[in-house]
């Protein structure tokens, strides 16, 4: 009898349970139907970021500013500073031919240069990545329009000041100049032709050091000055949700549900075996007899 009413009981569970899977299964099918593409998207993007910032370390560009400033003497004296500005920047197109058009427009508009591009990728699943120089007073204006081309995705500026390294590498080369003057009068000293010779080996080396840090201090100079833009742009497909995708965004789904049923059933029961653990410990401990009981139970002394 006891089983016989136990029955409807575990009827109305298994049936709730049923429909707590359906719900959960129709609402994980939606979200992978719905938004699944969304999320290609995103880290396809991510991974641009990080090939335009491996070229941006590749491309450098220092741009050049007057600042006026007062001395402690209160005269007026002009600041020349160096500094290093890069916007990085990230967007996804359904129409990738004609923003990549419009891109190019808005850069030759704004007198800017193309100092990298890396183009990949066939129709429907292409993307660019792009570094772009543009004067310092067009900067702002050119991020403002870039912005505009696709969805952008994300946005970084990044300004970096550096007089300093600047200042010491006219303090290196100074240095160097001097070295190498005072190894030339040295040299038109008369002397043994293994110590002239020497002599040369060392006014060569200073040369070809001074050779490098023209290079770098070349980065510095105003003719050049630049700040940076790194672009990236991905190319998003316009998804159909056709029967085959249905299907197989249902037969992930069930597997995501039934993964996520199974343990949570399996959390449930041992947490209901280590509960019937503990009461059947509780109730199989003996309560030592009380004080009273105990004079109760023992016999009468009788004299």
């Amino acid at each position: 009898m006891s089983n016989l009413k136990s029955r409807p009981k575990l009827i109305k569970v298994a049936v709730w349970v049923a429909l707590a899977f359906l719900l959960v299964f129709i609402c994980r099918c939606c979200y992978e139907v719905f938004f699944t593409s969304r999320d290609i998207v995103v880290t396809y993007n991510q991974y641009l970021d990080d090939v335009g910032f491996r070229y941006s370390l590749e491309t450098s560009n220092v741009a050049s500013d007057k600042i006026i400033q007062k001395d402690t003497t209160g005269s007026v004296i002009t600041v020349e500073q160096k500094y290093e500005k890069v916007a990085d920047m990230s967007s996804s197109t359904v129409d990738f031919e004609t923003d990549n058009k419009n891109l190019r427009a808005i850069i030759a508009g704004n007198d800017a240069v193309i100092q990298m591009e890396n183009f990949n990728g066939l129709k429907g699943d292409r993307s660019l990545v792009m570094t772009i120089g543009v004067m310092p007073d067009n900067f702002d204006i050119l991020v403002e329009q870039i912005q505009q081309i696709g969805a952008i995705k994300s946005f970084n500026v990044t300004k970096v000041d550096k007089t300093g390294e600047y200042r010491s590498l006219i303090a290196q080369q100074e240095t160097l100049k001097k070295t190498r003057d005072s190894y030339i009068d040295i040299k038109e000293m008369a002397g043994e032709i293994k110590d002239l010779l020497m002599l040369e080996e060392k006014i060569l080396d200073v040369e070809a050091k001074l050779q490098d840090l023209g290079v770098d201090i070349g980065i510095f100079s105003t003719e050049y000055s630049f700040c940076t833009i790194n672009f990236n742009l991905l190319e998003a497909t316009k998804h159909t949700i056709s029967v085959r995708f249905v299907l197989g965004c249902a037969k992930s789904s069930l597997s995501w549900t039934l993964t996520v049923f199974a343990v949570t059933l399996f959390v449930v029961a041992a947490a209901l075996f280590a509960l019937w653990i503990i009461l059947l410990l509780i109730n199989n401990i003996k309560l030592p007899p009380k004080a009273n009981d105990a004079g109760a139970d023992m016999p009468e002394n009788r004299e």
